[in-house]
């Protein structure tokens, strides 16, 4: 395929690997946090063990979307360092305004859920929320409202390092390959530090590995070069991270670099609606929902324990399209607006 035409093509395969991840993610939360399920019961061991064990598959493959869509994007639009105030802030926008949302409905809806169930009241101060929104809590050791929000607060640190150095690296020069081998060294040295895993240098290696992957979409550099960059970054992601999350890695590479289609309709709706979902699961899926079906039903089976999961599920899955309506893609249309 010409560069041309690589240009102008859409992958769509990412729109449905978003979709798989998100719903992953969802399952793992709703059916496997918290003591759901008893980790000895016969029918947990026979059905859903292995499902739990993939739970570490489905962040390093949005970290892998992202290191190859956000690059190959900024390269389609012939991306320079003048463009950065107007990257940064549309991208901010796309992230922030959901997210704050969602938290602003959490607050909310936790505290009505609270005084329905006569349960504890949750104990979100405004300092709180405020730090949440801005990930302050990260420096101050303040809780998290909702927990998957920490890759959230990875992926702006990839954004705001990814517009200053796609100029650099984006090319097909070797000048371009050792800039980025730079970054990542530079980023591996970080990463002897206690708590590195609340940054971005810590999951550097697997940003990369969507980098490279751009950069053999892109004709940029040959297939021997890439196999061998690429064997390296994933044997780092192993070192550092983990045989599962390498395995996830290479899927998400094969999956973009193929361009698979899957004749399923509805993965490609669901990979539209996948921030949607990653943002509310938690609070409505878990804290809410399941946490009032254990307290109504405390002596519940595992199989009516599942029933209830999939039902959870499928209410996650419609509020993330209401979610979707009414906020994210409303956001979306404003940050495309910015123009400085």
């Amino acid at each position: 395929m010409s560069n041309t035409s690589r240009n102008t093509t859409r992958i769509e395969s990412i729109e449905w690997l978003r979709g798989i991840a998100s719903l992953g993610i969802c399952i793992v939360h709703i059916f496997f946090t918290l003591n759901y399920f008893d980790s000895q019961d016969v029918f947990y061991q026979r059905y859903f063990r292995y499902f739990q064990e993939m739970g570490r598959f489905w962040v390093p493959m949005f970290f892998v979307i992202s290191g190859f869509i956000i690059t190959y994007s900024l390269d389609k639009k012939s991306y320079s360092l003048k463009a950065y105030p107007v990257f940064w802030i549309r991208r901010i926008l796309r992230i922030q305004i959901p997210y704050i949302a969602s938290l602003v409905i959490a607050v909310g809806s936790l505290y009505i859920y609270s005084v329905i169930s006569a349960t504890e009241t949750p104990s979100f101060s405004p300092k709180n929320l405020f730090l949440n929104a801005v990930y302050g809590n990260v420096f101050l050791d303040s809780p998290w409202i909702n927990p998957v929000a920490w890759t959230l607060f990875i992926e702006i640190q990839f954004y705001t390092l990814i517009g200053l150095i796609v100029p650099f690296i984006r090319g097909n020069k070797v000048i371009h390959t050792l800039a980025l081998w730079l970054v990542l060294l530079t980023c591996l040295r970080f990463t002897a530090y206690e708590g590195t895993e609340r940054f971005l240098p810590f999951y550097f290696d697997v940003f990369m590995a969507g980098i490279l992957s751009f950069k053999r979409y892109r004709g940029l550099i040959s297939r021997s070069s890439f196999a061998i960059q690429m064997g390296i970054v994933l044997a780092l992601i192993a070192i550092i991270h983990g045989k599962a999350y390498a395995l996830a890695s290479t899927l998400a590479i094969l999956v973009i670099l193929t361009n698979y289609q899957i004749p399923l309709k509805s993965l490609y709706r669901l990979g539209q609606l996948s921030y949607s979902l990653y943002l509310i699961h938690w609070t409505l899926g878990v804290e809410i929902l399941r946490n009032w079906f254990t307290l109504t039903y405390p002596a519940s089976g595992p199989v009516l324990k599942s029933l209830a999961g999939i039902g959870i599920l499928g209410v996650c899955l419609t509020f993330a399209a209401l979610f979707y309506q009414c906020i994210e893609k409303p956001a979306m249309a404003l940050a495309r607006r910015v123009v400085l």
